[in-house]
């Protein structure tokens, strides 16, 4: 499989899903650069460890994630999209994080 930041590693534990039987689902983490990419960094700083499952990528702003973009990420093999945003009224691009809930329900209604 190749590696790019969508796809699932080669040695992901769902690869030999019929001997292991406990599911992981590969997720990917799409972050703000300003909020929570920061924290994720600053973790493993700390030298906490993030989940194997979880592959990151950071946008500029939670508002730049498009639905296609969480579309073409489903199709590549995540099982889940953890979208990271700023607290509202904390966006670094003013309302970046306000249109990212607007656009909740749009990929939501693609999805289904």
């Amino acid at each position: 499989m190749t590696h790019g930041i969508i796809d699932k590693p080669d040695n992901h534990p769902n690869n030999d899903l019929a001997l292991n039987s406990v599911f992981e689902p590969f997720i990917l983490g799409i972050f703000c650069n300003w909020c929570t990419y920061t924290g994720c960094d600053q973790a493993g700083t700390s030298r906490m460890q993030r989940p194997a499952n979880l592959r990151v990528m950071r946008v500029m702003c939670s508002g730049r994630v498009e639905p296609k973009m969480v579309l073409a990420a489903l199709k590549k093999g995540a099982d889940g999209i953890l979208i990271g945003a700023c607290h509202i009224g904390d966006c670094h691009y003013v309302s970046g994080n306000h249109k990212t809930v607007r656009r909740i329900p749009i990929i939501l209604n693609y999805i289904q």
